[in-house]
This record gives C-alpha cells, sequence and structure tokens, in this order.
C-alpha cells in the first residue's frame, strides 16, 4: 500500500490559471520523489495539498489509506506526520536556536541532537536566529521540519536563493536525512539538474498537469516532449533514420527524435556527417559546440576548447 496517495485530485483558484488538474500520485514508503517543472505549472499547489495546507475541489488524499484532512475540515491545517517545508519559511526572533527546536515534552534530548546532527547546526545551538546566514536558516528550518520524525517530509525549493557552497551542503544534508532517518522526501524544484542525482522517481507537471513520471534516466534520456527535454538543459531534435536509429522511442516527435548532445561526437577526420563549427559556449569541464550539417543543426557536447568556430568536422552518434 501507497504511504501517500492522491486520487483524482483538482484544485483551481479564482481570476488564475494556476491549479492542478486531475491528478494521481502514489508515494511509496522510502521514497524519494522529485516535482520539477516551470514556475506556474502548479508544483506548490500539489505539495500544499498533500500537507493539507489546501483543500481540494476534487479528489481524495490519502495517507496510509486515512483522508488527509484540509483546512476547511480541520481548525488547525496540517498533517501531524506529514512534514511541510515551504520556500517562504520565516524563523522568530531573539530566540537561540536551541531554545527554536528543543521541546523536552515532545521529544527526547537524544533524538533532538540526532537532527541537529544530520542537519549540520549542532554548532549554533547558542546562536540567535537573527545571526545566521541563508544557507545556516535553511538547514535550521529544515531541523525544525523533521524533528518530531514525520513519517513524509515535502520541501518546497529547497535550493532556492542559495549560493552554490550553500546549495551543495544542503543537497548533502537531503541526502543524509534519506539515509540516516529513513525519511520519505518529496522534493519540489525548478531546477530539474538538483535533483537528477538525488530522486528515485521525477515527476514533471505543466500546466497544472503530470505528464511523465519515471525514473531519472528515462526521464533525462527519454523526455516525453521538447518541454520536458529542455527542462534538462541542451537537446536535438533530428530524424532518426537521417542518423541510423529506430523510431520506437519514446520522445518519438512527429517523426523526430530527441537526442542529447552528449550523445554526438565530433572529429576532425572524414568518418561521420560533414558539418561546420558555427560557434561555441564555454561550461568549464565541456564545450557545447553547434555545428551546421546537411541533414541537422545540432548541438554536440565536446572537451572544452577542442573546436572553434569555423572548424570543419565529422559528426557521429556514440555507439
Amino acid at each position: 500500500m501507497a504511504l501517500l496517495e492522491l486520487k483524482n485530485v483538482t484544485k483551481q483558484y479564482p481570476k488564475s490559471s494556476k491549479g492542478l488538474l486531475k491528478t494521481n500520485l502514489l508515494i511509496k514508503k522510502g521514497a524519494k520523489t522529485a516535482i520539477i517543472g516551470e514556475t506556474g505549472s502548479g508544483k506548490s499547489t500539489l505539495l500544499r495539498l498533500m500537507a493539507g495546507l489546501e483543500q481540494a475541489d476534487t479528489g481524495s488524499i490519502l495517507f496510509k489509506g486515512t483522508k488527509v484532512r484540509g483546512p476547511e475540515d480541520q481548525l488547525v491545517p496540517g498533517h501531524a506526520e506529514i512534514a511541510y517545508l515551504s520556500q517562504h519559511f520565516e524563523l522568530p526572533r531573539f530566540i537561540t536556536i536551541e531554545q527554536y527546536l528543543y521541546d523536552p515534552y515532545e521529544i527526547t534530548l537524544e533524538d533532538a541532537h540526532k537532527t541537529y546532527t544530520a542537519c549540520r547546526i549542532t554548532h549554533l545551538l547558542d546562536a540567535d536566529t537573527g545571526q545566521l546566514s541563508g544557507g545556516e536558516r535553511q538547514r535550521v528550518a529544515l531541523a525544525k521540519a523533521i524533528i518530531k520524525s514525520p513519517e513524509i517530509l515535502l520541501l518546497d525549493e529547497p535550493f532556492s536563493n542559495l549560493d552554490l557552497s550553500h546549495k551543495r551542503i544542503i543537497k548533502e544534508v537531503i541526502f543524509d536525512l534519506e539515509k540516516e532517518l529513513d525519511s520519505t522526501i518529496v522534493l519540489v524544484s525548478h531546477d530539474p539538474l538538483d535533483v537528477l542525482a538525488w530522486a528515485d522517481e521525477i515527476v514533471v507537471l505543466k500546466a497544472g498537469k503530470i505528464i511523465q513520471k519515471a525514473m531519472p534516466l528515462e526521464v533525462y534520456n527519454h523526455p516525453i516532449d521538447e518541454h520536458t527535454a529542455g527542462l534538462f538543459g541542451s537537446f536535438n531534435l533530428i530524424n532518426p533514420t537521417d542518423w541510423g536509429l529506430s523510431i520506437n522511442h519514446i520522445n518519438n516527435r512527429k517523426g523526430k527524435v530527441i537526442i542529447r548532445p552528449e550523445r554526438f561526437q565530433l572529429s576532425k577526420s572524414v568518418k561521420g556527417v560533414k558539418g561546420k563549427v558555427i560557434r561555441t559556449m564555454y561550461f568549464g569541464s565541456y564545450d557545447e559546440v553547434f555545428v551546421e550539417t546537411n541533414k541537422d543543426s545540432i548541438v554536440v557536447k565536446a572537451e572544452a576548447g577542442l573546436f572553434q568556430s569555423g572548424d570543419q568536422v565529422a559528426v557521429s552518434l556514440k555507439k
């Protein structure tokens, strides 16, 4: 049985195109699920419905087979076993971190310190909430969400507004939470590259509708459409027969298929489809090389600095 299940759930807002169309979704215990999509696709709405903070217009949301009640059904919205961390959280002022987090009547000191360690905030316990950096505030808010050991943790854009250093720490903390505290985590992100290495399953939302649910490898290499492909970076839309490919791909679109830049390779030999480098874009460890051929205009991921604009090249698909 699913830990959390959404059955035919819809949510619409007056005078707004944002919302959620009929949605069915299963979250299994121990799962790491990422929900991705562009701004306004319904990601945060879906998460708040799961948490019992929004009232569904139709359908049902079940936690262990029991209905998750919305704010119209109870005085205090939310569910005791489902923790939700908003991207717009606020910490109370003029209080230490330990005073904010620890309640001896609700948790043991041992469990509290387990949470402090997992969230990497042990050294901050005596600090005032007003003394924290953005990344430290994020970790404290995360600790508050999990300190009572909820069965499901819902994270809304946990990496937003963080520099690369703090984003890396938050990613490591979330990984540790899943590993050490046996948490079931559902994470919303507008940047799918933040979740490719973490998620068991990726749910893609577009205009309030789930358009693809699959493992990260499947969604990345076989996106359901060009919109989904673009969420994960550059891609090529090519005629498969021109490149010796079968058209039996999940990403077949009107006779063409989606191929990632790293599937191609460039050389200065005579083997392959002849082309000319139009421009290159430097990304540190690699270049994206834009090539014009007599078949397609394509982008190829190549070793940094190896090719320059104007080079005559041969293009082929990697075996």
